[in-house]
């Protein structure tokens, strides 16, 4: 039986942070392009979906880092991915 391999806390952390990063990223060009083609737009709805696949990303992450990590304080496991 192949063992799972899990990521370290600090690998969760730094992933974190950078889909954080990236959400808030992609959050301006949303923005920038609801400006220009408005929020009903395809290229508007594509952005959504992108948005929204960073957030199920978060959400699956988040599971793992606190089922992996039961003994850390809940606040430290929470912040990681939100």
């Amino acid at each position: 039986m192949k063992k799972i391999k899990r990521m370290e806390f600090d690998e969760h952390v730094e992933l974190g942070n950078r889909l954080k990063a990236d959400k808030r990223h992609y959050g301006h060009v949303y923005l920038a392009i609801c400006a220009k083609y408005g929020k009903t737009s395809r290229e508007a709805h594509a952005m959504e979906r992108l948005i929204k696949g960073f957030d199920h990303v978060k959400n699956v992450l988040d599971d793992c880092v606190c089922g992996e990590y039961p003994k850390k304080p809940d606040n430290e496991v929470v912040s990681v991915y939100y």
